[in-house]
């Protein structure tokens, strides 16, 4: 079957070369539409709750808050387990699901139990159920500021809200966008006891006339204060005169407390986060915020004539300033994939020049390479593998296998075709590429086969680990496939059609020939001494087994995401202005190095149930310039204190005495820059950091918990444990 297969497609190569034209424009237009990402979506699908009690102790909040929540939401249907956290006025509960075929449902049963469980709760606690959203979901942030401060920050965050928020949320793939900083107002209504007691009225009363108002959260902006005055008090005996809310109560406009504050290298501003759903096209997603934003800045209003005056709150100068952006990170992985496959197929063409001497057989991989890839392309968008550095990888890793596949068939082929006479026909040709491609053909598939298998039981891993390596072991069986099909049809068409005119035979290339009198004598004595030559291969392997256990492990490679994430921590005690004060301070200090573009800080929490942040706890996404544009800073070099100047400018292009910053050497210089007493600094990436938080409940991949009902115990154990902890190793 195999031989009248690669039989038929040399002799009607043109057919074969047109329909791999077809596929190969299928492949790419499948490449186009995958979902792009930089990690798989590794932690396991889960719903977040946030639920506020401010002012209260956290044992109080542990017992009346997070552990009723607990209870209520065991058993969701799907749900694997209930994760629950406390700390002072504030309760945290995470519901993990082994599955997210249904989340969107799931959500909707968590809300309905939460509902149900309200009488159970302390009724001035505020419960926020976030959305279903990725473990990595926080794609693209931006930043809203005036420079030129006519707009007040509660302009701003009116824009955000009122105009941003809703535009963005409406995009496919968006699971939220969270709104942070800036400042916010509250309608007051103070009762008057008085007032009620003399009209035979309740509170009650005056809490059905205003719950229809804001039943959905957004009666402030459909409704004015003089509105509110005016609503006629339900309950009134019939009758009477009517009874509005203005003459039993005092309704006014009063500062909102804030759940966290943002800055923008050291200056106030209101913040955006993107959030993505699980297996949302980030690239796609991202392209569309940014539309959507650009539009939506276009409405704003123009300075007025008098500069002093504005046609409304808001002026036509807004910034608004990205300060995440992580399809950028995908763009870079994707680009980094395209230049180190280009780079192999340039050497494999280098090295089919130098031993085979034909540029014909050069053209062979050229033109097969591309095609598989954009084969396992085409896989990847009918199972619906997304774009991310693990399946790029694998695609990576298996594509060597095509490039051997394809050398190997050259070679043969060139050995059949060193025994045509000068003037043989092309039948005879063709005969002899087919009989070459007959023998080699068996053997290739046979070790393509075995390679593909050996991949297959990474597909029968679960949790992390399957969502890790399973888009790896899948692209590289794609890309198995592929070079099988392309070997077996392409590859034979395209040799019958190249590889014409005169063959170098092996032995008259210089190079190979004088290779292989280097080896001959090597190849010889390891066969006449095989026992010596055995045991020489053993004492090797033996003499590398002590290194082993030094190697170290990580579950998920550091990969290098361009931005750098800075989250350091204080007292819990802290108070909100006094850490934003602080939180300024160290942004404004990162913003003066020139390898930064852009720093965008958060202290508290974000108005989404996906950050659980506390006042204690920092989060600044430090957005750095391509490397080419980083300052250069001078270097000792081994020549700099004695060499003269001449022969320095000759040593330089080899060992330059003025380079960047690598990015451990500008992590330490800034971490340096922003240290204040009381603050502890830890550096991250922002995808890592989120992936870690989502993974371990925790914000780094390593935590240890510590429970005790007392709270002195608790702490004296704790600060034990940080001491000896931070002694160690890494």
């Amino acid at each position: 079957m195999i031989a009248r297969l690669v039989a038929w497609c040399s002799r009607h190569h043109w057919i074969v070369i047109l329909g791999a034209l077809g596929v190969a424009v299928g492949g790419d237009l499948a490449r186009r539409r995958l979902a792009r990402d930089v990690v798989p979506d590794l932690a396991d699908p889960q719903i977040g709750l946030v639920a506020d009690w401010m002012g209260h102790p956290a044992p109080e909040v542990a017992t009346a808050v997070t552990g009723v929540l607990t209870r209520a939401l065991t058993g969701v249907p799907g749900a694997k387990a209930v994760r629950g956290s406390t700390m002072t006025g504030m309760a945290y509960v995470d519901v993990l699901f082994d599955s997210d075929a249904r989340l969107d449902d799931a959500r909707r049963e968590i809300a309905d139990r939460v509902a149900r469980a309200r009488p159970a709760l302390p009724p001035n606690v505020r419960i926020q159920v976030g959305p279903a959203a990725s473990s990595t979901g926080w794609v693209f942030e931006y930043a809203l500021t005036d420079p030129a401060r006519i707009s007040s920050l509660l302009d701003l965050r009116q824009f955000q809200d009122d105009v941003l928020r809703p535009a963005l949320s409406a995009i496919p793939g968006v699971a939220e966008v969270a709104s942070v900083g800036g400042d916010l107002r509250e309608v007051r209504v103070d009762v008057k006891p008085r007032e009620l007691r003399e009209r035979g009225l309740a509170f009650t009363d005056v809490l059905s006339t205003l719950e229809p108002v804001f039943a959905k959260g957004h009666g402030v902006a459909r409704t004015s204060l003089a509105e509110l005055e005016t609503l006629p008090v339900r309950g009134a005996t019939s009758g009477a005169p009517v009874v509005r809310i203005g003459d039993v109560a005092l309704v006014r406009l009063t500062e909102d407390l804030q759940t966290g504050m943002a800055d923008l290298a050291g200056v106030r501003a209101v913040g955006g986060i993107v959030v993505a759903r699980r297996n949302a096209d980030i690239s796609a997603v991202v392209a569309a915020v940014k539309a959507a934003i650009a539009r939506e800045c276009r409405k704003l209003p123009h300075r007025a004539a008098d500069p002093g005056r504005l046609d409304s709150g808001l002026a036509a100068d807004i910034h608004v300033a990205t300060t995440y952006d992580r399809s950028e990170l995908a763009t870079r992985v994707r680009t980094t994939l395209l230049r180190a496959l280009g780079e192999e197929v340039g050497v494999v063409v280098l090295a089919i020049l130098l031993f085979l001497l034909s540029v014909r057989s050069a053209l062979v991989p050229l033109a097969t390479l591309p095609v598989v890839l954009l084969l396992t392309f085409g896989g990847m968008w009918i199972l619906g593998v997304p774009a991310t550095i693990m399946s790029l990888g694998g695609i990576g890793i298996a594509l060597g296998m095509a490039v051997d596949a394809d050398i190997v068939a050259l070679e043969a082929s060139h050995r059949r075709l060193e025994t045509v006479a000068a003037g043989a026909s092309n039948e005879d040709r063709r005969g002899k590429l087919i009989a070459a491609a007959q023998s080699f053909a068996p053997a290739i598939l046979t070790s393509l086969l075995i390679t593909a298998l050996s991949f297959l039981p990474v597909l029968a891993f679960s949790g992390e680990t399957g969502r890790l390596l399973r888009p790896l072991a899948i692209t590289k069986t794609l890309v198995v496939i592929a070079a099988a099909i392309v070997t077996l049809t392409l590859a034979p068409a395209l040799r019958d059609r190249l590889l014409r005119g005169r063959v170098v035979p092996e032995f008259d290339n210089p190079l190979t020939r004088n290779l292989v009198r280097l080896y001959r004598p090597f190849v010889h004595f390891a066969l006449r001494r095989p026992a010596l030559t055995l045991a020489t291969a053993c004492l090797a392997l033996a003499s590398a087994l002590p290194i082993v256990s030094r190697l170290g492990g990580e579950f998920l490679p550091r990969i290098e995401e361009g931005d750098l994430l800075y989250m350091p921590t204080t007292l819990p005690s802290v108070g909100p202005e006094q850490a934003a004060f602080q939180l300024f301070w160290q942004d404004h200090a990162m913003g003066q190095f020139g390898e930064v573009e852009t720093v965008f800080g958060k202290v508290g929490r974000a108005d989404s149930g996906t950050d659980p942040a506390p006042y204690s706890m920092a989060e600044t996404v430090i957005r750095l310039r391509p490397r080419a544009e980083w300052p250069k800073i001078s270097r000792h070099r081994w020549y700099s204190s004695w060499a003269p100047a001449l022969l320095r400018r000759l040593l330089r292009p080899i060992w330059p005495d003025q380079t960047a910053r690598t990015t451990p050497e500008l992590v330490e210089a800034l971490d340096q820059a922003v240290r204040l007493p009381g603050w502890t600094s830890a550096w991250t990436s922002p995808a890592r950091a989120r992936l870690d938080m989502m993974a371990t409940g925790v914000r780094t991949p390593v935590g240890i918990r510590i429970v005790s009902p007392d709270p002195k115990r608790l702490d004296a154990v704790g600060t034990a444990g940080g001491a000896r902890v931070a002694g160690l190793p890494g």
